[in-house]
């Protein structure tokens, strides 16, 4: 059960308390099944049906995350580290409410701002400035809201003309700035960030760098997962390193980090 509750305590807070996620998949070849395996545990149940020499089964389950707890309390910055296919994009969607979990909860002191696709809620072929209005509904935002707004957003995206052009011609690194600055201008408290800032020029990571920062000096949350270990270090104290969907590390982030490695190292051992 997913819950966002503002709670009597001051300053701003997150609880995941014993996630769990799991989802079918369904007609899955034998093949297939031993592939997922290598990636992570997969619950075998009853109901197999055979088709030739391949078999498939509906109930197929795979488990993304397991027995997931941690709190953040206000000011936290912590990266979220791990292998690819070992639950980051599927506890931040928890954690915003895209996807319920199976078990457990989630807790937080206010409604968290998520950045898990670059293009969820715009439209390729309507302008810059058209799709900032579309990115701020997806937020919940009105339309007083946006107009009020929209010279922050324009300028700490500093894509001038650009604005009027459509979406179409922009590069990713562009259409970051635009997503990125629509949610500055909003001033979320808690913030979840999947690897995609990479796609940004040097000059705004930088930008984006130094704005974090400010960010969690004010007492904002912030869970970053990202590979860039130089990002994670200018704007984390904290590291959660998840292995198959459960918690292997969570602790100092240069802790997590030299965790995360040697998982890396005995993967890649094993290949």
């Amino acid at each position: 059960m997913f819950k966002s509750k503002h709670s009597t305590r001051s300053g701003e807070f997150v609880e995941v308390n014993s996630v769990n996620l799991s989802y079918p998949v369904p007609n899955i070849s034998m093949r297939g099944k031993e592939k997922l395996k290598k990636l992570s545990n997969v619950d075998k149940l009853p109901g197999s049906k055979k088709f030739g020499a391949i078999e498939t089964n509906r109930n197929t389950n795979i488990q993304a995350l397991r027995d997931v707890s941690f709190n953040m309390p206000a000011g936290s910055t912590t990266a979220l580290i791990g292998l690819n296919g070992s639950g980051k994009s599927s506890l931040l969607k928890v954690m915003g409410g895209i996807l319920s979990p199976t078990e457990g909860t989630v807790e937080m002191s206010d409604l968290p701002t998520g950045i898990f696709s670059l293009k969820q809620g715009l439209r390729m072929e309507a302008s810059g400035y058209r799709n900032i209005l579309l990115r701020a509904i997806v937020m919940g935002k009105t339309d007083a809201e946006v107009k009020e707004r929209m010279p922050l957003i324009t300028k700490f995206s500093e894509l001038d003309h650009y604005l009027e052009m459509p979406l179409s011609a922009y590069s990713s690194g562009m259409i970051m700035r635009l997503v990125f600055s629509v949610m500055v201008a909003f001033q979320p408290k808690i913030l979840l960030m999947d690897e995609w800032i990479g796609a940004a020029d040097e000059d705004f990571r930088e930008k984006v760098s130094e704005w974090l920062v400010n960010f969690c000096e004010s007492n904002g949350i912030l869970l970053l997962a990202s590979h860039t270990v130089s990002l994670l270090r200018k704007t984390c104290q904290n590291g959660i390193v998840l292995h198959q969907g459960a918690v292997a590390c969570n602790d100092d982030l240069e802790v997590a980090i030299k965790a995360y490695r040697a998982l890396r190292a005995k993967h890649s051992s094993e290949k």
